[in-house]
């Protein structure tokens, strides 16, 4: 009871235009807290400290598949957006992780290709995963009875200004994985 007092609280001093001191410009990610004689960039009010981790980030989105055939487009609030190094999320993306955006409130809508999304569940697990039958793409799962969506990060057309909340199944992650930010990096394919 007393997070749902806290939470209350939290919301209520936060202003959502998103003042972005260190992109230097706004965007409706970061927090202000400017209530209570507080200006921009101040510190977070104390009782804000459980929900550090809580990007708020009310805006639309689109996005679409590798070959176009889904597009789908997204109001609402990602509260969290998490690395999967699960083994799951690791064969199911061919890469180091899954980068995943996670809301609890958004407005899922399939603009075109529905019939196109496929799905899977690992047997004997939570894990499920939406994809365009053409292309193989990764697209939003929704699941619509609980209003939880689940959205791959990269099959976002609009640009993503939120940051990663953070790695998460850490202890399944590749034997490769390890130091990638130690390694060469090229805007292009290498020659």
């Amino acid at each position: 009871m007393q997070s749902a007092v806290l939470w209350k609280q939290a919301h209520n001093a936060l202003l959502y235009h998103g003042c972005n001191r260190r992109r230097g410009k706004c965007s409706a990610v970061s927090l202000c807290f400017a209530s209570q004689g507080r200006g921009c960039h101040s510190a977070a009010p104390a009782f804000f400290s459980p929900f550090q981790a809580i990007i708020i980030m009310s805006e639309t989105h689109q996005g679409s598949c590798l070959c176009g055939t889904v597009q789908f487009k997204i109001k609402g609030t990602f509260r969290k957006f998490y690395f999967c190094h699960c083994s799951h999320c690791r064969k199911g993306t061919g890469s180091a992780h899954a980068s995943n955006l996670f809301s609890f409130d958004a407005d899922f809508t399939c603009t075109s290709g529905e019939d196109a999304i496929k799905s899977y569940n690992v047997p004997s697990t939570r894990h499920h995963k939406s994809f365009c039958e053409s292309c193989g793409s990764p697209v939003p799962t929704y699941d619509r009875e609980n209003s939880f969506l689940v959205v791959p990060a990269g099959s976002l057309d609009t640009p993503v200004h939120a940051e990663p909340t953070a790695n998460i199944f850490m202890g399944s992650k590749a034997n490769w994985d390890d130091h990638l930010e130690d390694i060469p990096k090229f805007d292009k394919l290498p020659a």
